[in-house]
């Protein structure tokens, strides 16, 4: 038994101490990389936000359609850019109207006939 008890010993004791070490150098290693992660984290999530709440959809008819503009039955205005043909537009056509907002303006980005 005593034979026994001396290496035992040495084994717990180098199991407490390795343990222990590792708590303190691993609580160290942990908060300082928790602070760069959480500004990376913050300013990814600031980018996501930025475009995923940008784009709006709004479906309903044509109520006025002027240069430049579009007014739905829905009470909805619009600004139309250059880039969207009116050509193929009338009032009375009900329309898909995807769109940012500026400020309390409604820019159009795509307005698509919906039958």
């Amino acid at each position: 038994m005593r034979s026994l008890t001396l290496p035992l010993t040495l084994a717990a004791s180098l199991l407490v101490g390795t343990s222990a070490f590792a708590a303190t150098s691993t609580t160290t290693s942990t908060d300082a990389a928790k602070k760069p992660a959480a500004k990376v984290h913050v300013a990814s999530k600031h980018v996501a936000k930025k475009h995923t709440a940008a784009l709006h959809v709004s479906t309903s008819k044509i109520k006025i359609l002027d240069t430049g503009k579009l007014t739905l039955a829905n009470g909805k205005t619009f600004v139309l850019p250059a880039k969207i043909v009116v050509a193929d537009l009338k009032v009375g056509d009900t329309v898909k109207v995807s769109y940012h907002m500026k400020g309390k303006e409604r820019t159009a980005t795509t307005v698509k006939v919906v039958k």
